[in-house]
């Protein structure tokens, strides 16, 4: 195992820091990804001449194009990016569970843990979570730590060829796909890699990825990532309630397996917030309903019980009662640990 050191001697972002990192996730109608006209000291201090995409609808073949020189320009400007955020370097670290010792309860930090279920992007959540640690009683020295729902064998999944799915939204967003490196690929079934600090400077796809104030490398958010792959196609049924479930036991013990060491890996670093998703529920097919019951299973389970303050579910998709919102929401939204 290629671990990270857990002694809680590397804490990469203060809570002050994160105090200055806040970044506000706007609402409303998608903006162009141009230049800011009132920020010209952001584009004097940008050493990347980095090109603009234009807002406006798009057919399936001009999105790809746009995505793949949205990931020509965030491969680009990353090492500029970590030039000017070092308590941010592009760390990653492999573990496999067998080799990850349990959690020791002499260290647990005994707190109550509520989860929840919203509608939104994995970065966009752990921003809001980010931002609401303002309202914590103690300080908290580590970031929020998300779940990254990889490919096993390409950095990225598609992503540099203008896919589009929630690792590949991940990498047009931030530094992490330097996070993760390529002697990682392919992973095994039980294994993970963990990004202790990645840095977003990128809007989400409705905001047509156009940049955050680079100008101000503080504000930048920062999270830490556990990406972990599920398997792909597992036999599924629809049980007598019209619930998907997995029909080998194998196959839903192995997601089960998944689950605790993304948890573990969290907690043995000190995360305290996390923002996990709907683990294979796309195009992977795993069971929906058996996914969701399966992560209550596992939170509950004596090891994770008092690591962890807030637990959310970022999830995007139409949100009606079929879809992973809307399941999810009914499994897991409002549960106290």
């Amino acid at each position: 195992m290629a671990g990270a050191p857990a002694d809680g001697s590397k804490q990469p972002v203060t809570a002050k820091a994160q105090q200055k990192r806040r970044a506000k996730v706007e609402e409303g109608e998608p903006q162009a990804s141009g230049p800011n006209d009132s920020n010209d000291q952001q584009e004097d201090q940008r050493p990347a001449k980095i090109q603009r995409t234009d807002e406006g609808e798009e057919d399936s073949r001009a999105r790809r194009v746009r995505l793949i020189r949205v990931a020509q320009e965030t491969k680009t400007i990353i090492p500029t990016i970590l030039t000017v955020t070092p308590e941010a370097p592009p760390d990653g670290y492999k573990y496999l569970l067998d080799e990850l010792p349990q959690l020791d309860q002499k260290n647990c930090p005994n707190v109550r843990t509520l989860v929840k279920v919203v509608e939104g992007d994995t970065f966009n959540t752990a921003i809001n979570l980010a931002n609401a640690a303002q309202f914590l009683d103690h300080e908290d020295t580590k970031p929020v730590c998300i779940l990254n729902m990889a490919n096993a064998d390409h950095i990225g999944g598609g992503w540099e060829q203008g896919a589009m799915a929630q690792e590949e939204e991940l990498c047009f967003r931030s530094s992490l796909s330097f996070t993760l490196k390529k002697e990682f690929y392919p992973f095994g079934s039980l294994v993970a890699i963990y990004s202790p600090t990645v840095v977003v400077f990128r809007e989400d796809t409705r905001k047509r990825h156009r940049w955050m104030d680079l100008g101000k490398p503080e504000w930048l958010p920062i999270v830490g990532v556990v990406s972990i792959a599920a398997e792909v196609g597992p036999a599924v049924m629809i049980d007598n309630s019209k619930k998907y479930r997995y029909v080998n036991a194998k196959d839903r013990d192995l997601m089960k397996g998944k689950m605790r060491l993304v948890l573990r890996i969290a907690a043995t670093h000190g995360h305290r917030r996390l923002v996990l998703g709907a683990l294979g529920c796309g195009a992977f097919q795993n069971p929906k309903h058996d996914v969701a019951d399966c992560w209550l299973e596992v939170m509950k389970e004596k090891e994770f019980k008092g690591w962890f303050e807030a637990i959310v579910f970022g999830i995007v998709d139409p949100g009606h009662r079929t879809g992973n919102l809307g399941i999810f929401r009914e499994c897991l939204d409002g549960v106290k640990l």
